[in-house]
This record gives structure tokens, sequence and C-alpha cells, in this order.
């Protein structure tokens, strides 16, 4: 990224092009135009200084700012996420002004029921995080307007049998029905198993750190995971960093993972997604199911399971007492 003379910046690679920091405050171009020592505020002038079809005080240029400085600390797969939702918010808000009440809780009612349902409760939670960053930052001062609106919450129920997965892992190459298993086993996200190396495998446990929410998870590589891990070493004879890879050792992509098993899926009429593999494993699991998929709440867990396949509920134990003999009241 060049920096305020064109040289390739080698520090401050958060910055947007032309904005350079020195002795803590925030300049702009060669002028050297003064932005202040405040982050948020400096990438404000920034945004008028630089142009753009964010206009200054509207949802656009909020949008613009909470790019520059809200993206960057996202996961990869989130800030491409983010990017497509702030598109369609854009599209619908973007000219709108931040002050006043030009964005009113009936107008983000209307857009919700316009919206798929998924789609919409997403997009309605960016439009909030959106909002409130541009108070914090001081574009506006004017309420949020999606404060009381309810959006139906984005939820799996969907619970994978054992049959089912047993059929897609017959079904599949060797790779993918490692990965499928693997995910179960461990009751981690795909993104995440992808990830898992061999270096992670020590002391006996797969050592996992999410990259969602940075949980730290350590699962002990006991009975069947044990010789899922020997079994994953023997598919190919190429040497790997990875758990699960390609035929050169290469780690393999989410997207190509997912080609992979829309093929399997398309084959054998499955109609659940790698994702549910998370909840059947929650649901699954005898005990410690919290641990396992790095909640912080048991709450959260909970959830997971009531809504793929109700808790496990176990018969009332005590005696029934006897009927009384006859004659007695």
């Amino acid at each position: 990224m060049p920096g305020p003379m064109g040289r390739r910046r080698t520090k401050d690679l958060e910055l947007p092009p032309s904005m350079y920091r020195k002795r803590g405050r925030f300049y702009y171009g060669k002028a050297g135009i003064a932005l202040g020592a405040d982050f948020g505020q400096a990438l404000r002038r920034y945004a008028e200084l630089h142009g753009g079809s964010a206009g200054p005080g509207t949802f656009a240029e909020a949008v613009r700012l909470y790019t520059l400085d809200e993206l960057p600390t996202k996961s990869a797969k989130t800030a491409d996420e983010y990017e497509r939702q702030l598109g369609t918010l854009v599209k619908v808000f973007g000219r709108c002004p931040l002050a006043g009440d030009s964005i009113r809780p009936k107008d983000v009612y209307d857009f919700l029921a316009a919206r798929p349902r998924i789609a919409g409760a997403r997009e309605k939670a960016l439009l909030s995080a959106v909002w409130n960053f541009a108070r914090r930052i001081g574009l506006t001062s004017a309420p949020n307007p999606c404060a009381g609106v309810r959006a139906p919450k984005a939820r799996r129920t969907r619970y994978v049998t054992d049959l089912e997965l047993g059929a897609a892992i017959d079904a599949a190459d060797p790779m993918l029905a490692g990965f499928l298993e693997l995910a179960y086993r461990t009751g981690q996200r795909p993104g995440d198993v992808l990830r898992m190396g061999r270096a992670d495998v020590r002391d006996g446990a797969l050592w996992v750190s999410q990259a969602k929410t940075g949980a730290k998870v350590r699962i002990a590589v006991v009975g069947p995971l044990e010789a899922l891990l020997a079994r994953l070493r023997t598919i190919y004879t190429v040497s790997s960093l990875y758990l699960i890879h390609n035929h050169r050792g290469q780690p393999m992509t989410l997207a190509a993972m997912q080609k992979r098993w829309d093929g399997v899926r398309g084959k054998i009429g499955a109609d659940w997604q790698l994702r549910d593999l998370r909840a059947k494993a929650a649901t699954d699991s005898a005990g410690g199911a919290q641990a396992l998929l790095g909640h912080a709440a048991a709450t959260t867990t909970d959830g997971y399971i009531r809504r793929v396949a109700g808790a496990v509920a176990q018969p009332i134990p005590r005696p029934i007492s006897a009927p009384p003999s006859e004659g007695t009241k």
C-alpha cells in the first residue's frame, strides 16, 4: 500500500492509501493535510478529502469508514460476508442522511419484509452495527433505527442421523470422507477443521484455535479420533503439514471442499449442510459438549441441542405407591 509520497508502505498497514501517521497524529496526501489525532475522526475527514460515492453525513459514508476501520479486524470469511451485506445496505439506505429520522424503525421493518428471512436478519444486525459505529466516531447522535426491531434469528434445526452421515462417508472420496468424520468427531467449524495441522496433534490432544471466536480447545486423541488421524496419514503418499489436504500436500480451501461435498450430496440426495455436523456433535456428545464446541456459555450449547433434536430426558425413577386397599378411602 503506498505511503504519502508513493512509496510502498512498510508500517501502519491498516491505514488507507495516502493516509499516514506522524507523532501520534494522522495526515493526508503529499501536502500533509492534518486529519487529527482521533482515528475515527481522521477516517471521516479522509473520506471527505479522498472523494468517492460516500457523501458527507450519509449512511454510505458510515459504511465506507466502517469498511476501513472494522472489517480488517474480522476473519476473512466474515469480512467477505459483510462486504456483500454492506453492498445491499448501501443500495437501500446509502443516500439517507445520518442526522434526524431519515431511517426509521418502520423502514427497517419494511426492509426485513422485502428480504429473505435469514439474509434480512443478518443484514439488519449489520445495519445496527454500522449505526453504532457511526455514533461512536461522532458521525451522528441520532438513535439507532434498529433498536426494538426484532428479526427472526437465523438458526439451523437440521439433525444429521448416523445413517445419513454413514451414507455420505461411504459415497465420498477418501479425503472428503476423512474431513466429514473429523468435523463430526471434533465438533469444529468446517474452516477450523481445514486449518488443523499435524503440529496441532501433541501431548495426546488435538489443539484447536477457533478463527471465529479465538476460543482454545484441546480434544483428547483417543479411540475413533486416534484411528482417524492415523488413517488420514495414509490417504496420500505425499507429506503435508495439514491433516486435510489435496494430493499435492496443499491445504484444501473451504470452497474446494464444498464443491466436493456438493457432488456427493447430489449423488445421495442429502439435504444437510457441512455446518450441521457441528450441531450433531453437540447433540451426540454424552458429556462435555460445551468444552468440545468451545462455547463460553452453557446456554449456547443447550440451544444447539434443543434446536436439532431436544435433550435426552430420563424417565421418572421413583416407584409408584401401591394402590389403597379395598375399603380405604
